[in-house]
């Protein structure tokens, strides 16, 4: 099992901002489309910290490319969270989970996001570095995040390692001038309950 450690914070330039990426020495790996389903029963898993997420990813003209549903556990103060993530490789395949999650456990879908996502890795002696950046201009996004950017510095670590996980984030944030972070996931930035 993997701990997820990541750090969330709002933008108001994107291109700057990945200029400074770039000059940090991240490479792009992928510019892409996600749209994302969020999966409760009754509020079981949120009153536990926890969601269930099913993905469809897209390239630029809106052809499938992949898939996956996962399970994100009680998340820390920086968002540093427990995860279980199978991959998928049809959009069929994602629609018979969402459809079975539904029927067979009870859970139903009750927020959904599109964004346009820019992917960076950097490959460290402590380890890789993630940089995403969501723009969320599909008219289809809650209001409260519709039009805006974020952008998440994250690592993926093994959970002996979380805590200096948690530090190195911190540190790489600061280092790409991001400040004020957001201890929240887009669920609590959109103000969905």
């Amino acid at each position: 099992s993997m701990v997820e450690v990541e750090s969330k914070y709002e933008l108001a330039d994107r291109k700057a901002l990945q200029k400074i990426i770039l000059n940090h020495g991240f490479k792009l790996t992928g510019e892409i489309f996600q749209h994302d389903n969020y999966g409760d029963k009754a509020r079981q898993l949120r009153d536990r910290k926890q969601v269930v997420r099913t993905r469809r990813v897209f390239d630029g003209g809106y052809q499938f490319q992949s898939g996956e549903i996962k399970w994100e556990g009680p998340s820390g103060n920086i968002l540093d969270r427990p995860v279980v993530e199978v991959k998928i490789t049809n959009s069929v395949d994602v629609d018979a989970v969402e459809t079975l999650l539904k029927k067979q456990l009870g859970i139903k879908i009750f927020a959904s996001f599109v964004k346009h996502r820019w992917h960076y890795k950097k490959n460290t002696k402590q380890g890789v570095f993630e940089i995403e950046l969501d723009y969320f201009e599909n008219k289809e996004n809650p209001e409260k995040i519709r039009g805006k950017i974020y952008v998440q510095v994250a690592m993926e670590v093994k959970p002996e390692k979380r805590e200096e996980a948690v530090g190195l984030v911190k540190l790489m944030a600061k280092e790409l001038g991001l400040t004020s972070a957001y201890n929240k996931d887009y669920i609590d930035i959109a103000g969905i309950k």
